[in-house]
């Protein structure tokens, strides 16, 4: 997949190399978009190492048909949720649902 393509799912990142937001929350899914989409693009099995852990624990939170349908691929989802965990210093499920559906789907 082209680098194009892949940010076309993107809400945040659109290419930069500098992050051009100040808040917070906007911050955290520009880096996770970005990390996403350089991971993606190779295909590579160093991508594909990094990923399958945070995907693996995605599935395991039962976040498999989170927002199944809203065009995000859960891959993305998945590296959100891994680091929304990562910077709380907590698995908060019901906190990252309520982030990602009242910040990241509606900014």
């Amino acid at each position: 997949m082209y680098k194009n393509d892949l940010q076309s799912f993107c809400r945040f990142y659109k290419g930069e190399t500098v992050c051009p937001f100040k808040d917070g929350d906007k911050q955290m899914f520009w880096l996770c978009e970005k990390w996403w989409t350089e991971q993606t693009i190779p295909a590579t099995d160093a991508g594909c190492k990094l990923i399958a852990p945070i995907l693996k624990e995605y599935t395991d939170a039962g976040l498999s048909s989170f927002e199944l349908y809203d065009g995000v691929p859960i891959t993305l989802k998945a590296v959100l949720f891994n680091r929304y965990c990562k910077y709380a210093e907590r698995v908060d499920i019901e906190d990252f649902r309520k982030l990602y559906r009242t910040t990241y789907i509606k900014d």
